[in-house]
């Protein structure tokens, strides 16, 4: 299988040198050989996931919080605005 890496690149809007296209090359040529394994088991023994809910808490509908109320519980803020540290110079 041939994968054209600088098809891809142009298509993702980034630059690959000719190293890295042939070190990604083999990398996707390996994911794409793992994938066809995966599609080649039987899995009709498997129930399938689909429907499944979350067994970790119930969803519940709550009131969106306002900005108000968010800047109330932040660890510091200035005139209705949460403060954080400064990161840029």
């Amino acid at each position: 299988m041939s994968i054209d890496i600088q098809k891809l690149a142009d298509l993702a809007r980034i630059r690959v040198s000719d190293d890295e296209a042939e070190a990604l090359a083999g990398d996707l040529e390996n994911i794409v050989r793992f994938v066809d394994i995966v599609q080649s088991r039987d899995v009709s023994g498997v129930p399938t996931v689909a429907g499944e809910v979350n067994v970790f808490r119930d969803d519940v509908v709550a009131p969106l919080a306002t900005v108000y109320d968010l800047v109330e519980v932040a660890p510091e803020s200035q005139d209705h605005f949460v403060k954080v540290p400064k990161i840029i110079e």
